[in-house]
């Protein structure tokens, strides 16, 4: 089985687009470029009126050939021919400018390469007979309805509903401009425009590939079976009568038949004009409506772009905002943990400094009630003693006084004397107890010069 190239020649496509949003070159690595709205497109162009198949590009080893596909239902012959050096093709808002991305011919075909005159002119790959025999069968079907065969005679075939398509299906289920056919080398290929319903080979969905003889070619729901080839380009016309054969009254009739077909015609193509006009008018106020709805929405785009940027902008703010603020709320946190773990140290130290101040205090205060309650009954003591002792000694006063008068004889001893001797007598024993008290109390203030006057009362009790 022989094996096919991926594509018919090896050349790159390099396409330079100059319209909204500036100049712009794109390097395809294909020998053929769908340029227009579709987002699969190899090169997209953006636009209310552009259409999503606008453009086809078509790269040979002799240079880029073009075919404009948006006028679909124009009368007028589609745009398409050989792009020259520096020639550009005008498509809505844009200017499309192509050549080959390497080789010979990368600088464009010249006046004088394919679109020049003269019989070294390369031939339109669209005209009738552009294709060299043999020529490829295609045996038409729409499920178990045949709708017949085709001789495929031109280089480039467009295959679809609507105009530019050389071959045109009436199908829903294809799209106007559906794909290409490319007959070269005696190789048969096909490259989808985008398609709504995609092409198949053999039931493999294909972007470009090679078509196989006995293969079949799926658009939508039409069958396309490559079955053979033919070395003509037309097969004359089986059982045709000779002219001198026909009867004059029979010719007449036929003509007078053409003649009421042709009234007939002339005037459906009348309703037909007019019914055209009627949609033309109806296509402007829709398209006038549509243009209207196409700016009313851009206007309202545009305000929801310039409403998302503010609304970007002020959860930016926000979130720099938020993020300063956990920030310093993690700072606070760790900072405030920080703190409790020191005020929890500084409690400890605090509570144990208290415990050994108040085991201290305690253990003062016991030796101090211990020390006070040995002064108190120290003190008791000597109160008692100084007690025993007064008492003694005011007995023992008044004893020697009692003595003293009753040794004195009244009579004969002066009165003054005798007082004066009595009252000594009486006053020399207590001062010299009180005295001996008074030494006594001195030397215990000296055991203990630090506690202050002393409280009898506490000391003794009432």
């Amino acid at each position: 089985m022989a094996v096919h190239p991926r594509y018919w020649c090896e050349q790159t496509l390099l396409v330079t687009i100059d319209g909204p949003g500036g100049l712009r070159r794109i390097e395809v690595g294909k020998p053929f470029a769908r340029i227009g709205s579709h987002p699969s497109a190899e090169v997209v162009l953006r636009g209310w009126r552009m259409a999503s198949r606008g453009l086809y590009l078509h790269a040979t080893d002799s240079g880029v050939f073009y075919l404009d596909l948006s006028s679909t239902h124009s009368n007028e012959p589609p745009l398409r021919g050989w792009l020259h050096a520096e020639e550009a093709v005008k498509l809505g808002a844009y200017r499309v400018s192509a050549r080959l991305a390497e080789g010979p011919n990368a600088e464009g075909p010249s006046a004088e390469g394919p679109n020049a005159e003269g019989p070294s002119a390369e031939p339109d790959l669209q005209t009738r007979g552009s294709a060299e025999a043999p020529f490829p069968i295609l045996a038409m079907a729409a499920g178990d309805h045949k709708i017949g065969r085709r001789r495929l005679v031109r280089q480039l075939t467009v295959v679809g509903r609507h105009r530019p398509s050389n071959i045109r299906l009436t199908s829903r289920s294809v799209s106007a401009a559906h794909c290409v056919l490319v007959w070269d080398l005696d190789t048969l290929w096909v490259v989808d425009l985008l398609s709504g319903n995609g092409t198949k080979v053999d039931g493999e969905l294909v972007e470009a590939a090679v078509v196989p003889q006995h293969a079949t070619l799926t658009l939508g729901q039409v069958d396309l079976k490559y079955v053979s080839q033919s070395v003509q380009e037309n097969v004359a016309p089986k059982n045709i009568t000779p002219m001198h054969a026909i009867d004059e009254e029979a010719f007449d009739a036929l003509v007078q038949q053409r003649i009421h077909a042709e009234s007939d015609v002339e005037t459906r193509r009348n309703k037909l004009r007019h019914d055209q006009e009627l949609l033309e008018d109806e296509q402007e106020s829709f398209k006038a409506d549509w243009r209207r709805r196409c700016e009313e929405l851009e206007r309202r785009e545009h305000e929801l772009h310039s409403l998302q940027e503010a609304w970007e902008e002020e959860r930016n703010q926000i979130e720099v905002d938020l993020t300063s603020r956990r920030d310093e709320l993690h700072t606070r946190r760790e900072q405030f943990f920080r703190e409790q773990e020191s005020w929890k140290q500084e409690r400890e130290r605090t509570e144990t400094l208290l415990t050994r101040r108040r085991e201290e205090f305690e253990r003062q205060r016991a030796e101090v009630e211990a020390e006070l309650n040995a002064q108190r009954e120290a003190f008791r003591h000597e109160k008692e003693v100084w007690e025993e002792e007064q008492d003694r000694t005011e007995a023992l006063s008044a004893h020697r006084r009692e003595e003293s008068h009753f040794r004195l004889d009244p009579e004969e001893a002066d009165p003054s004397a005798n007082s004066e001797s009595a009252h000594a007598a009486s006053d020399a024993d207590p001062d010299d107890l009180i005295d001996d008290l008074t030494d006594r109390m001195a030397h215990l203030a000296q055991e203990k010069p630090k506690r202050g006057p002393w409280n009898w009362s506490a000391l003794f009790g009432d």
